[in-house]
């Protein structure tokens, strides 16, 4: 009798033994998928502000740009011509810079 309780006690311990090496693992997964995620919002930041300072530095060419196209038309009288390439230019580059 005590004999079947001792190994009724062992297989207990065993058991255990298996849950806490299940839990081990669990808690390893955990902090690699928490490490994950905190390098996939750093690097979802970061890219956010690429594109933010890439969209900023955009509008400055284009609002350059339009100064020119203002100051080109006042010497020229008017002339359209030249500052339609000087516009598509620049709208081709944001089509860009978007995508």
């Amino acid at each position: 009798m005590l004999l079947k309780k001792l190994e009724h006690v062992d297989k207990v311990f065993d058991r255990l033994n298996s849950i806490e090496k299940e839990l081990r693992d669990i808690k390893t997964q955990n902090k690699l998928l928490q490490d994950q995620n905190e390098e996939l919002k750093n690097n979802i930041e970061i890219s956010s502000n690429k594109r933010g300072q890439s969209l900023l530095s955009l509008i400055r060419e284009v609002q350059d740009t339009k100064k020119m196209n203002a100051t080109s038309q006042e010497k020229n009288g008017g002339d359209f011509g030249s500052n339609i390439i000087v516009t598509s230019s620049c709208s081709l580059s944001m089509l860009l810079l978007m995508n």
